[in-house]
């Protein structure tokens, strides 16, 4: 049995739905993914999009969070790292009801609890119910190398990017240009940077990594 923590948003869940049906149609797999609870249009359109595969996996949707009285920000990764967040202890809840189940029944155990870059707090519980835990890159390699290199990076990296607009270096990869970052990086101020840190640090502790690329795409990012 394979759990899936999901990102809200059809940029998140297409790159889910490909990987789980892989998984189930290639290896065997029983899959469940996590979805949370959102009543906007595009988060709509795209669980009628997990839906229409429901054949293939279950789709189990966490009860809705508030999160109005706790992010003051336009920036909308900061708004689905917050949600993400507060969907946690139903995600635990879930989990551990699965891991109930399947001691002593027929049903097959958890064999791993697979996350995108927004759901890397979840690695923690599944570290706590012995679970292996795998980060999913649902973007590229590059970008989740920067992820990744970011809670090593120098403040004076940050600050001469911001202030100076200079690249930033990653290792393997091509520098990132000013013009090309997240908010995180231009804006010392965005309370979205401490968590970005954090996200690429607790990213560091999974057992390992998936990446929606090939190396074609990616020749110099990928060894």
């Amino acid at each position: 049995m394979q759990p899936f923590f999901c990102s809200p948003g059809m940029g998140h869940l297409v790159p889910f739905f490909e990987l789980a049906k892989r998984f189930v149609t290639q290896l065997d797999f029983q899959v469940t993914i996590f979805v949370l609870s959102i009543t906007d249009a595009s988060t709509i359109r795209s669980h009628q999009f997990l839906h229409s595969a429901s054949n293939l996996f279950n789709i189990v949707t966490l009860p809705p969070v508030d999160i109005s009285g706790l992010v003051d920000t336009p920036f909308v990764g900061t708004k689905v790292a917050m949600m993400m967040h507060q969907s946690l202890p139903a995600l635990r809840s879930a989990i551990s009801a699965m891991t109930s189940s399947s001691t002593g029944s027929d049903l097959p155990p958890i064999t791993a609890l697979i996350v995108d870059v927004f759901g890397t707090e979840a690695l923690a519980i599944a570290e706590e119910f012995r679970i292996p835990k795998y980060v999913f890159g649902i973007s590229s390699a590059w970008f989740l190398a920067t992820v990744l290199c970011a809670p090593t990076l120098d403040v004076k990296v940050f600050d001469e990017h911001a202030n100076k607009k200079l690249p930033i270096k990653i290792p393997g990869c091509t520098a990132l240009r000013f013009e090309d970052t997240l908010e995180v990086f231009q804006d010392p101020s965005s309370p979205a940077r401490s968590r970005f840190l954090c996200t690429g640090k607790e990213a560091s502790t999974a057992d390992g990594i998936l990446v929606n690329t090939w190396e074609d795409l990616e020749p110099k990012t990928l060894p």
